[in-house]
């Protein structure tokens, strides 16, 4: 999965049906998880399409919906999605953005979740991650940093990735990986 949103309707009175036909537009699978929230997968295209058409989406469904991009994890992505709805309701955010708000507002819950989530990762995986953001998502300068061979790296990497199902290739998912470091390091 390139990406994941995980959106709620707000509105009491709304068509299942109109929602996802305006959503498949952007999102190649819809799946409702319960009444009122739902999980999509997208591409880059229908990620960035659907961040510059959401507004004009409420306002011509007549409802409010509140999203969150993110990874496929559905116990933390709803945590971020409930977050979300409660401080943001109407918008749609990435979930290094979600990451941040909580910390402003001095909310620990989101960081406690993923410490809890990435607590599972050995030393070297977690090093790997922490390596390739560093670099720029450089694999051979990740590599040489940590005296590897790049497809040991690769490896280390991938397996990361299969762990977390944390994708920090992709932009998005990357930068929740990058403030989440940055906001261990301020612990």
């Amino acid at each position: 999965m390139n990406h994941a949103l995980y959106l709620r309707v707000h509105s009491d009175r709304f068509n299942h049906y109109e929602i996802e036909s305006m959503l498949n537009a952007f999102v190649r699978e819809v799946h409702w998880i319960d009444e009122r929230n739902l999980k999509a997968e997208l591409d880059d295209f229908g990620r960035v399409q659907l961040k510059l058409m959401f507004a004009s989406f409420q306002h011509d469904l007549g409802i409010i919906l509140t999203g969150v991009l993110g990874f496929d994890a559905d116990e933390i992505m709803n945590a971020f999605l409930d977050f979300v709805s409660e401080n943001r309701p109407g918008k749609l955010i990435g979930a290094s953005e979600a990451l941040l708000l909580a910390q402003i507002l001095k909310q620990n819950g989101l960081m406690i979740m993923l410490d809890r989530h990435f607590g599972k990762i050995n030393r070297d995986e977690m090093e790997t991650a922490r390596m390739y953001l560093e670099t720029g998502r450089n694999v051979n300068a990740s590599a040489q940093h940590l005296y590897l061979h790049r497809n040991t790296f690769r490896y280390r990497l991938n397996k990361f990735i299969a762990k977390t199902r944390l994708d920090i290739r992709e932009i998005d998912q990357g930068k929740l990986m990058e403030t989440w470091f940055l906001l261990k390091e301020m612990d």
